[in-house]
């Protein structure tokens, strides 16, 4: 397959994005990594619209807000609503995908995630986007997902993700057989 014939993938968020190397953990895809180590919610949204030379992209993978919640600051959900709705006037044809917030290794916050993650759910059935849980794997997972900071993700904790999210955006980004 060529490169052009690939999907055109914008991934959006902080370190989380930043860190993953996406072209080789998502081959199958033409990937703009777009991740910002420390950003919280309202910088991506003060970012936007990206100007973006490779055209229109067909999905938009968005993983913010874990920066605003390891801070205790929960009004990062309606900031995502507000780029979603960007993101819809600038790219509408797009596929817009939210990722869940993950279930940090940090005391006394599974409660606020889980929380924050309904709150996206609702977020995602209202603005017509989808919502990409991944909590879920990584709570049913046993191996070692995170660093030693219980944020960031370790190696394996980067193959979860990017296995499921493209097998999630296989089906999603699928053209229609003629």
């Amino acid at each position: 397959m060529m490169d052009n014939d690939k999907p055109l993938l914008l991934m959006l968020g902080d370190s989380l994005i930043d860190y993953g190397e996406w072209h080789r953990r998502l081959p199958g895809y033409r990937v703009i990594s777009s991740g910002i180590p420390g950003e919280r919610t309202e910088g991506l949204l003060n970012r936007l619209p990206l100007r973006l030379p490779a055209g229109t992209p067909d999905g938009i993978v968005i993983m913010s807000g874990t920066n605003d919640i390891v801070f205790g600051d929960l009004g990062f959900v309606d900031l995502l609503a507000r780029i979603i709705t960007l993101l819809r006037a600038s790219c509408h044809n797009s596929e817009i995908v939210i990722t869940s917030l993950l279930p940090y290794e940090i005391p006394g916050l599974i409660d606020v995630v889980h929380a924050a993650n309904q709150q996206l759910t609702f977020i995602c059935e209202e603005h017509g986007c989808h919502f990409f849980d991944l909590c879920s794997p990584f709570e049913n997972s046993f191996d070692e997902l995170f660093d030693f900071d219980g944020v960031h993700l370790s190696n394996l904790g980067y193959r979860l993700w990017a296995s499921y999210l493209d097998e999630y955006l296989r089906k999603l980004l699928a053209k229609p057989v003629d």
